[in-house]
C-alpha cells in the first residue's frame, strides 16, 4: 500500500464521525485531533517510503493460503502503527529528522 493510499484511508476513516464512532465519549475535539495527530501524520506519510510492511502483510497473507485478496485496511493498520511507533521513537530520542525532514 503506497503512502497515497494510506493518506486516502486516513482521510476516509479518521474524520469527526469516525472519531466519535471509534472513541465515543473519549473523542477529543476535531481541531485538537487535526493539530496533534492528523496533520503531522499526513506530513509524515507524504514523505517517500518503501512500504515494506504492507508488502510483507500481503506476502504472509498469500503464504497462509488465503484465497481472497488481503484487506487494504489490514495493510493500512500495519503501516500506520509502524509510522506511529517511529514518531514516538523520534520524540523519545529527541531526533530532529525522519526520512530526511524535520
Amino acid at each position: 500500500m503506497s503512502s497515497n493510499h494510506l493518506l486516502e484511508h486516513l482521510e476516509l476513516h479518521f474524520d469527526r464521525t469516525g472519531l466519535e464512532k471509534a472513541l465515543g465519549s473519549n473523542a477529543v475535539p476535531s481541531d485538537l485531533w487535526e493539530a496533534s495527530l492528523l496533520g503531522p501524520l499526513r506530513d509524515f506519510l507524504g514523505r517517500p517510503a518503501k512500504s515494506i510492511r504492507a508488502e510483507l502483510v500481503e506476502a504472509v497473507w498469500r503464504l497462509s493460503g488465503a484465497s481472497a485478496p488481503v484487506s487494504g485496511t489490514l495493510s493500512a493498520i500495519v503501516e500506520l502503527v509502524h509510522a506511529g511507533s517511529l514518531i514516538i521513537d523520534d520524540i523519545e530520542d529527541n531526533a530532529t529528522e525522519r526520512r530526511g525532514r524535520p
